[in-house]
């Protein structure tokens, strides 16, 4: 798989591949992916590049001279899959596009990501995840209700579906290329506009599906009230209206008299008089502390979670038994607390990369493999078309 995308969606496609048994050659333009220097870094590498870029190779291809893209053609004959997340238009400009490359080699997988596809009004516009969040409705959704106001989620939310929905295509179309008698390959055109909406929609956009309004029960959106409850010493986080757990709720927070309130006696009353509920449940977390709170809920099995700190995280009971999160020493950056690969799988295990490359480290590596003539390599390095991580 060749992979000529850089910051976080299309990266991070490639490491969940990569981390799948998929052999990801990263193809960097001279002075490589910019995440490779920004945010915490260690050694000079950031920690975003670092993981978005576990178990890969690296070349450094100069792809605005004609030999530079002529390396990428050749490379491209012996490939399953080519990813790029350039700005719409670059890939043709470059002579790197779907068109181009399917001529080359017919069988090859190209996916193109892009921040809200490739035409279209905004198509031409910088896109980046907070942009996108606001697009598609997050940013609506996370309103303080006191105040009203909008609020992002602070995490690379759309960037990171994307991701998802690209390493999802890519192996979907490897399977039909599989049951095709030709063997063809297709594009793919992925959008964080379009991922992000699919990613949001089901739960997100829940009161603004159903057009034919005239008999649509309207009632606060559960989500929108789901809780970090203050606790003595910490917090909890709680969802207090789900019916199955109510009345196990009610006897955890030491209130049973909630179970016959004439304001929660069922679901479609509680939803109604939400707030109350919120404020009551407010009140009786504040007098517990986290561990007494938890015991409680524990014992009455209701659905609670203590917040943990991002320093508590890989100490959670739960994720050290199911060894969630794994401390490794990775090159070139020494020990590393990184998350395991997410599906377990019986055949076929998944394996964290063995570190992460640094600009240009398998040029000569890479080339050689794809049968590329030891003069002409020479030839490129020395006319820097093609650069090694010491350059």
């Amino acid at each position: 798989m060749l992979e000529a995308a850089q910051v976080i969606s299309g990266p991070l496609c490639g490491v969940l591949l990569a981390e799948q048994g998929a052999d990801v050659v990263k193809i960097e333009q001279p002075g490589g992916d910019p995440t490779r220097v920004s945010g915490e870094q260690r050694g000079g590498m950031g920690a975003v590049f670092f993981n978005c870029n576990r178990g890969k190779r690296s070349i450094v291809v100069d792809l605005t001279e004609p030999e530079g893209v002529a390396v990428v053609h050749d490379l491209v004959r012996s490939a399953d899959v080519f990813i790029e997340n350039f700005r719409p238009g670059k890939a043709e400009r470059l002579g790197i596009d779907h068109r181009t490359l399917a001529r080359i080699n017919p069988h090859l997988v190209t996916v193109s990501i892009t921040g809200v596809g490739p035409d279209g009004p905004d198509a031409e516009r910088p896109m980046y995840d907070f942009v996108v969040q606001a697009m598609i409705g997050v940013a609506d959704l996370q309103r303080d209700l006191d105040t009203g106001r909008p609020r992002l989620v602070r995490t690379y939310l759309v960037d990171k579906s994307t991701a998802l929905t690209a390493a999802q295509a890519i192996t979907a179309a490897l399977f039909a290329r599989e049951r095709d008698p030709e063997r063809r390959g297709q594009h793919l055109d992925v959008s964080m506009l379009d991922a992000g909406l699919g990613f949001f929609w089901p739960d997100g956009m829940m009161s603004h599906t159903y057009l034919d309004r005239d008999d649509v029960d309207t009632v606060p959106n559960n989500l929108e009230f789901q809780e970090a409850y203050q606790t003595l010493d910490g917090a909890v986080a709680l969802l207090p209206i789900i019916p199955t757990f109510f009345p196990n709720l009610c006897r955890a927070c030491r209130h049973p008299e909630w179970i016959d309130d004439s304001r929660f006696i069922d679901y479609p009353t509680r939803r109604r008089h939400f707030r109350e509920l919120v404020d009551a449940v407010a009140a009786a977390m504040a007098t517990m502390t986290t561990a007494e709170a938890m015991a409680r809920f524990q014992a009455e099995d209701v659905p609670a979670a203590a917040v943990r700190t991002r320093d508590e995280v890989h100490l959670d009971a739960q994720v050290v038994h199911r060894g969630s999160v794994v401390e490794t020493v990775m090159e070139p950056v020494g020990t590393v607390r990184v998350p395991n690969h997410p599906t377990r799988f019986s055949g076929t295990p998944a394996r964290l990369g063995d570190g992460v490359p640094r600009v240009g480290q398998h040029t000569r590596q890479v080339l050689a493999e794809a049968g590329f003539d030891p003069d002409r390599v020479e030839g490129l390095v020395t006319r820097r078309i093609v650069r090694e991580s010491a350059d």
